[in-house]
C-alpha cells in the first residue's frame, strides 16, 4: 500500500513539476498586441510571476523548476523552428541570455538560477534596422516600434 502510493504521489509531482523541458507539455506564449510573432513561441511549463507590455517592448518574468541551461536549450530549439537566428548566446555565473532577430522581430530570453530552479524573462521588441542587413549582428539592439 505504501509502495503504490509513493509511486502515485511521485508521477503526480513528476506530471506536475515536469521533469524534463523537452518532453514535458507547453504553453502557447500570449502575443500582446503589437507583438504578434509571440505567439508563434512554446513556453515550458511556468509560473508567471508578471509581466509589463508597452508600445516598445513586451515582457514576461517566470519560475521555473528546470536549470537555467534547459531553459535555453528550449528556448534555443523554439526560435531556430520558427525562423529567428540567434546572435548572442551568452553565459555568465549560472545565468544564460540568448538573443535573437526575424527581420526586425527580437526575443531576449536570460535565465538565472534560482533555488528551486530558476527564474527567467522573456522580452519581445522590434530592433531598430542599422544598414541593409535586417539580421546583422551590428544593429542597435535597443527595442523600438
Amino acid at each position: 500500500m505504501r509502495v503504490a502510493l509513493l509511486t502515485a504521489l511521485i508521477s503526480t509531482l513528476a506530471l506536475a513539476t515536469g521533469c524534463d523541458v523537452e518532453g514535458e507539455r507547453t504553453e502557447p506564449a500570449a502575443s500582446p498586441p503589437g507583438f504578434p510573432f509571440v505567439a508563434e513561441l512554446q513556453r515550458p511549463l511556468a509560473r508567471l510571476l508578471d509581466s509589463n507590455v508597452t508600445d516598445e517592448a513586451a515582457q514576461w518574468n517566470f519560475r521555473s523548476l528546470h536549470r537555467p541551461d534547459s531553459i535555453a536549450a528550449f528556448y534555443r530549439r523554439q526560435l531556430l523552428a520558427i525562423g529567428f537566428r540567434i546572435s548572442g548566446d551568452t553565459r555568465e555565473g549560472g545565468a544564460v541570455s540568448l538573443y535573437a532577430r526575424r527581420g526586425r522581430e527580437a526575443i531576449w530570453v536570460r535565465a538565472e538560477p534560482d533555488p528551486i530552479g530558476s527564474r527567467f524573462v522573456l522580452v519581445a521588441g522590434m530592433a531598430k534596422r542599422v544598414g541593409a542587413d535586417p539580421d546583422s549582428t551590428a544593429a542597435d539592439t535597443t527595442f523600438h516600434r
